[in-house]
């Protein structure tokens, strides 16, 4: 399952983390090196194998892991793996780019994007074109992005930097609509993502059937998810 897109996407992260790297005056140490290997190979495994065919086809649920890993850890580690002195001025940095990964700002993009992706209209869309569900997966690990800066703030001096406790807010105030989400997506009495339905029956349950257990594993998914990032930080 090699898409052209993806696989594109991959080669970009790829250089433009190398390219930070190289700019850094600080030597790469191992664990630098291992969470940017890490990031590349769980690129790979949701991206180019066949979990990505039965998220994009087949299970809501297999689209819940493979946005768990996307959002969480692929993102964490990319930012991890950068040098605390990348050879880059903050006043260098335009504006906009300061503004998206404020804390406020950062928080609402994710949260914002995620949602709107996953409304019935823009996912079954989504399902039906390769190149949109690509685009969904682009921007989910940019946003993703965006929300981890300020808990691992990367390329020091940050230009905002939270204490533990405002980490500890932060990641609990990004899972409260991603939780409530799940929970609607799990007591909805249809299926409201009609893409899903129309290929064959895995692992002998339906497309309702995988949307409540999508659904219901949100707000596990979530509280996992924020005690990992409470732990990176």
């Amino acid at each position: 399952n090699v898409d052209p897109v993806l696989l594109g996407l991959t080669v970009l992260v790829v250089a433009a983390g190398l390219w930070v790297v190289r700019r850094s005056e600080e030597p790469t140490d191992r664990g630098r090196r291992f969470a940017f290997g890490a990031a590349v190979v769980l690129l790979g495994a949701i991206w180019f194998t066949p979990l990505a065919t039965l998220a994009e086809h087949y299970l809501l649920a297999a689209h819940l892991v493979q946005v768990l890993i996307l959002m969480g850890p692929v993102a964490a580690l990319l930012l991890l793996s950068l040098p605390r002195n990348a050879g880059i001025s903050p006043r260098s940095i335009p504006i906009p780019l300061r503004l998206a990964v404020h804390p406020v700002v950062a928080i609402i993009a994710v949260n914002a994007v995620f949602i709107a992706w996953h409304v019935t209209p823009a996912y079954d869309a989504a399902l039906a074109h390769w190149w949109l569900y690509d685009l969904m997966e682009a921007t989910l690990l940019l946003v993703s992005v965006l929300f981890w800066w300020p808990i691992v703030t990367p390329c020091s001096p940050p230009a905002r930097t939270l204490t533990g406790f405002g980490k500890l807010g932060y990641i609990v105030l990004a899972t409260i609509p991603q939780t409530l989400g799940g929970l609607l997506v799990a007591i909805a009495g249809h299926v409201l993502y009609p893409g899903y339905g129309t290929g064959p029956q895995l692992v002998g349950f339906d497309a309702l059937t995988d949307q409540q257990i999508a659904g219901a594993s949100i707000a596990l998914v979530s509280g996992s998810s924020a005690v990992f990032e409470d732990g990176v930080s």
